[in-house]
């Protein structure tokens, strides 16, 4: 309510009209008030609230703390998804961003709000993922299978939560696990790397010494010598925990080594860390190939080829399942050559023979003329 002083109206008055106090002035300057509180209470039923709009994206490094209590997607509801990243965190131009990009993708096409925290240590996992439930979010997305641990213990706490754990194999009733079958690509990237290597020995950089990471190099290995059967490859790995996979110091100085014992081809698997492995290539003037997406921009004359994995794509439409079909999130999400969750980048580093050459190794894999051995399943 807007109230009228009058001696507001005596002021006003007396400004306008020097002191006239006649009636007929008093009378108008009454009407003019009047039009302004009529025009304030039209300015204010203008801009009065409406239902709150959001905007979809929220992008913190760290959680917050205001709780509410978990809620269940419904038609009306905005559903919401956690997203956690790897220690590296953003900015890997890796594992971190392609989740942020399926986040992002989903945000865009099924109208979901988002929320990225970036963990300092591993330590901290547990505590954002509990946010996560607390806050009422749905979906909680781990970018990297780092929190496969932390994840199997709290997830059978809130069984309403759904939980997606990239490039893992972790098998449980809410948790659904991207699968990458990174043999099948990684052989794709020994066969370009022994095509392009003139010592004959080519090298491995592996953030740890894992299973998962085994998987890459074992085929790649098997790649490379299927063009040269004598071939030599160097292999070693970042550290022994997860802080390993943002040590770009320790990547580029075991890359170093392994350039001086003459590998001229070298393949990072090694997340965030793999970016020294990157930049020492770059210096020495040898050949790396990168891992996840394509890595070429950051060493446009010394990325050779990068094996591929396109965890956005798992992550999106995981998301439009469970939103468009109500499809639960669980399960495993096989991402292969035949379904291209998983390939090479034909770069402009190769040469059409070699191209020709790897697309033809690429469809006998496909149709199963090439088994690649798998160091998961083998």
């Amino acid at each position: 309510m807007i109230t009228i002083d009058l001696m507001l109206i005596k002021s006003i008055n007396t400004t306008i009209f020097d002191g006239l106090m006649e009636e007929k002035a008093m009378k108008k300057v009454v009407l003019l008030l009047l039009t302004l509180v009529l025009s304030f209470s039209l300015v204010a039923c203008a801009n009065s609230p409406s239902a709150p709009v959001s905007t979809g994206t929220s992008v913190n490094s760290e959680t917050s703390g205001n709780a509410e209590s978990p809620v269940e997607p419904s038609a009306d509801d905005v559903v919401k998804v956690g997203l956690i990243t790897g220690l590296t965190g953003l900015g890997d131009q890796s594992m971190n961003d392609q989740a942020l990009l399926g986040c992002q993708m989903a945000e865009k096409d099924f109208g979901i709000e988002y929320k990225v925290v970036e963990p300092k240590d591993a330590s901290q996992v547990l505590d954002m993922i509990q946010t996560f439930v607390d806050d009422g979010y749905t979906i909680i997305v781990c970018a990297v299978p780092d929190y496969d641990d932390t994840i199997a213990e709290i997830a059978p706490s809130c069984p309403d939560v759904h939980f997606i754990s990239v490039d893992s194999m972790l098998s449980m009733d809410n948790v659904m696990y991207v699968e990458y079958l990174t043999h099948e690509g990684s052989y794709l990237a020994g066969a370009a790397a022994a095509m392009n290597s003139t010592t004959g020995v080519i090298g491995a950089v592996g953030g740890m010494d894992l299973t998962t990471i085994s998987r890459f190099i074992d085929a790649y290995i098997q790649g490379a010598q299927s063009i040269n059967p004598d071939i030599q490859c160097i292999v070693k790995y970042v550290g022994t925990d997860y802080n390993a996979w943002a040590d770009t110091a320790t990547a580029k100085s075991i890359t170093l080594d392994m350039i001086d014992n003459d590998a001229d081809v070298i393949f990072q698997i090694a997340g965030g860390a793999g970016l020294g492995t990157i930049d020492a290539c770059k210096e020495r003037g040898v050949w790396a190939i990168g891992v996840n997406v394509d890595q070429e921009q950051i060493a446009p004359e010394s990325v050779l080829t990068s094996m591929l994995t396109r965890g956005e794509t798992a992550i999106y439409e995981a998301i439009g399942g469970y939103i468009n079909d109500e499809i639960p999130i669980t399960g495993a999400f096989q991402a292969s050559l035949a379904n291209e969750g998983v390939g090479i980048v034909y770069s402009r580093h190769l040469s059409e023979e070699q191209k020709t050459q790897l697309k033809e190794i690429e469809q006998k894999i496909i149709d199963g003329e090439i088994e690649v051995v798998d160091a998961v399943n083998p």
